[in-house]
């Protein structure tokens, strides 16, 4: 009877000494070190594609139109105003209590939504 032995790698699984054309036991015992390998290099891959997910939908978030009624008041923002089919930059004044257009100074009298304005560029270096 030929025996060929050979090691395997099998990521965090300690090496094994495997019997090629011997029993079904040491080939079992390869064939589950190999799966268990597969198995973990797919659940990496599922978990990091799941994280990709969440940043993609954060960052959707973070850029989608909002209705009004949820717009911070403390800063300049992006806003539509349904009755003009027009986007503003504006921002909220307190002491009149109206949605203003930031560079006209007059009053947005249906705004319906908002979105944060985007970060400025940054300088190249």
């Amino acid at each position: 009877m030929n025996i060929i032995h050979e090691w395997t790698d099998l990521y965090d699984t300690p090496h094994r000494l495997v019997t090629v054309g011997g029993g079904v036991e040491e080939q079992m015992q390869s064939e589950a070190g190999k799966w268990h390998v597969a198995t973990k290099r797919h659940s990496d891959a599922v978990n990091e594609l799941g994280k990709a997910i969440e940043r993609i939908k954060d960052l959707e978030a973070k850029t989608a139109w909002q209705p009004i009624e949820t717009a911070p008041k403390d800063r300049t923002i992006l806003i539509y105003d349904d009755e003009q089919y027009e986007t503003h930059v504006g921002f909220w004044l307190p002491g009149v209590c109206e949605w203003v257009d930031e560079r006209e100074c007059m009053t947005l009298y249906y705004p319906t939504h908002w979105m944060p304005l985007p970060s400025t560029p940054k300088k190249e270096v």
